[in-house]
């Protein structure tokens, strides 16, 4: 039965008949989003009076794309411009023949184009190529090429002599602004010489900035500064150098846990030197892989030539100082003594190289580079010796001997040292002697 008035037939709604198109749409001005949806709710309607049937629910056009039933309600309230391809399939629902399809993705894109207007051309700014020329000019002053890179020179050198009693922080500010220097001065028109020198003197600056970072626990910039080093090196095909950037991305990887990369980097720089403080720490690098990848034999071997390798050798003219070699001779000490404690058979050389190297501290040997910070890890890398021979009192003895730190002393060395002792404390903590040295230690280090 059909009543007419009402349109309805046996209980079901019957859809009005669509209206004409909307007389944006037939006068071809269907410019903003509210005008495109209305375009899509006269198709609905169209469709649906087609069909006899009700227009298609957000959930039953949801079901027919697998798109989120949500998003139809911003297609078709005008808030939501459909993507191309989307817009494409909901007007191909909605019973839009081809040739409607094609005109209605051209007003789609019209729309779209009149959200995104083109810009105005604007004219490319001028080069600032002569500008940066010009304020390079004043930065570097009118010195001669010659006389700037012997002023940089001393600058670095004189920051990489002091640097473990500077501390990274104070260190890494001067050395940023002698790389930016040399930047300035790489853009000069140099002699062959001259660009070997600026690159030489770069790579030296980028070493010691990887150093600064890998003290501050930046290790990606850390390893970003020892890849420049090393290309610097391989510019001005200086061995010494590779040797150099070499050893600093052997302790990146292996502090980064990539063991096989740190013993290809160390044993890399070996092949550019077998003399000299470097070559001692490429041989240490070269013995903790070694130990974590399970050769303790060859670890110890690498130890021992270390050793050899600092009783006879100069600083080479990367190393900056004489200052530099005797200082690392005790860094080289407590690296031997933390490698060998973990060795069955080793504890008591690992004492004595420790030992050692906190005697050389106070001797005075590294007096012009010694610093709280390498001082307390020689220390705390004693006092994780005597631990593992159950001295937890000489272990309390030696912490109480240690310089005190400052906030800026705490770097990533001395944390790693200190948990170093916490570990190997194990069940020795519950003692009151282990609490108290727990206690002690983690008072030293704070909140690292």
């Amino acid at each position: 039965r059909t009543d007419p008035r009402a349109g309805v037939t046996a209980g079901r709604t019957t859809p009005r008949h669509p209206a004409q198109p909307p007389t944006a749409l037939r006068a071809g001005l269907v410019r903003t989003l509210p005008e495109l949806a209305a375009v899509l709710r006269w198709l609905r309607r169209r469709q649906a009076w087609q069909r006899g049937a009700a227009p298609l629910t957000y959930r039953e056009l949801a079901a027919s794309t697998g798109w989120s039933y949500g998003c139809f309600s911003g297609y078709f309230r005008g808030t939501v411009l459909p993507p191309s391809d989307r817009f494409d399939t909901l007007v191909g629902l909605l019973g839009a023949a081809p040739a409607e399809r094609a005109h209605l993705a051209t007003v789609r894109d019209g729309v779209a184009d009149q959200r995104h207007p083109d810009p105005p051309d604007v004219p490319a700014p001028p080069s600032t190529a002569e500008l940066d020329v010009q304020v390079g000019v004043h930065l570097l002053d009118s010195a001669p090429t010659g006389e700037l890179l012997a002023r940089i020179d001393r600058e670095v050198r004189a920051v990489g002599a002091c640097y473990t009693h500077n501390g990274p922080l104070t260190s890494g500010s001067r050395l940023t602004e002698a790389l930016a220097l040399l930047d300035l001065l790489a853009a000069r028109r140099l002699s062959t010489v001259a660009k070997r020198d600026v690159d030489l003197l770069a790579g030296i600056v980028h070493r010691l900035l990887g150093h600064t970072h890998y003290d501050l626990a930046n290790p990606a910039a850390s390893f970003r500064h020892g890849q420049a080093a090393l290309w610097h090196a391989d510019r001005a095909g200086h061995p010494a150098m590779r040797a150099h950037a070499l050893d600093l991305l052997t302790g990146v990887a292996y502090r980064a846990g990539a063991i096989d990369a740190a013993l290809r980097y160390a044993r890399r720089g070996l092949v550019h030197t077998q003399r000299g403080d470097v070559a001692a720490a490429l041989l240490v690098g070269e013995a903790r892989a070694c130990a974590v990848l399970g050769d303790t034999l060859r670890a110890r071997r690498a130890i021992t030539e270390a050793g050899r390798v600092f009783d006879d050798c100069e600083p080479d003219e990367v190393s900056l100082s004489a200052d530099v070699l005797s200082f690392n001779r005790a860094v080289y000490a407590f690296q031997a003594a933390d490698l060998l404690v973990g060795m069955p058979g080793q504890e008591a050389v690992a004492q004595r190289y420790a030992r050692q190297s906190v005697d050389l501290h106070d001797q005075g040997s590294t007096s012009a580079l010694s610093s709280p910070r390498f001082r307390a890890v020689s220390f705390l890398t004693l006092a994780q010796c005597l631990v593992r021979a159950h001295d937890l009192v000489g272990a309390m003895n030696t912490v109480d001997e240690m310089p005190a730190l400052r906030r800026s002393d705490v770097i990533e060395t001395v944390v790693l040292s200190a948990r170093r002792v916490v570990v190997v404390l194990g069940e020795q903590r519950r003692s009151s002697v282990g609490t108290a040295l727990l206690e002690r230690i983690t008072g030293l280090v704070g909140s690292h």
